[in-house]
């Protein structure tokens, strides 16, 4: 999670023009008040605040979510054959730091899970894990590198 949330505050600095709203419904959220702009040190300042409001709306939504933002509206390309595995990975993840690692709603929807069932992973699905993670950020950070020019 800390590497999609710096990805998403690296690209949103790059092209500050994406934390614009992709339609009116959207507006409420992407609001300044007359203080915060009054207040505001700089144009740095205000531009950081709005990204950290921005990332902190994103990361607390679902993965489905997340990843439906990465491409929507940062238009990141991966393998999106792999979505499926990263948001298990998630709902596991989300299990185990959250509700004493048994399995919750969100995370029978895979079959191999029951509600309530405590996790029990094997060397193998977490090193699957592991490699289908390690996939699924290089091919972010290429793409993104490419579509946000990092490195210049």
């Amino acid at each position: 999670m800390a590497f999609l949330t710096d990805l998403i505050i690296a690209c949103l600095k790059k092209q500050p023009k994406k934390l614009l709203p992709d339609s009116k419904s959207q507006n409420k959220d992407k609001t300044l008040t007359y203080q915060q702009l009054l207040l505001a040190d700089s144009y740095e300042t205000l531009l950081n605040e709005l990204i950290e409001k921005e990332v902190r709306n994103i990361m607390y939504k679902s993965m489905h979510e997340i990843l439906d933002y990465l491409k929507r509206k940062l238009k990141l390309k991966w393998d999106a054959s792999i979505n499926e595995e990263i948001i298990v990975a998630n709902r596991i993840r989300n299990c185990c730091m959250h509700n004493n690692c048994l399995a919750d709603k969100a995370l029978v929807k895979d079959p191999r899970f029951k509600e309530g069932q405590e996790i029990e992973l094997d060397a193998g699905v977490v090193h699957s894990f592991g490699i289908k993670a390690r996939q699924f950020t290089r091919q972010l950070w290429e793409s993104a590198n490419t579509q946000y020019s990092f490195n210049s």
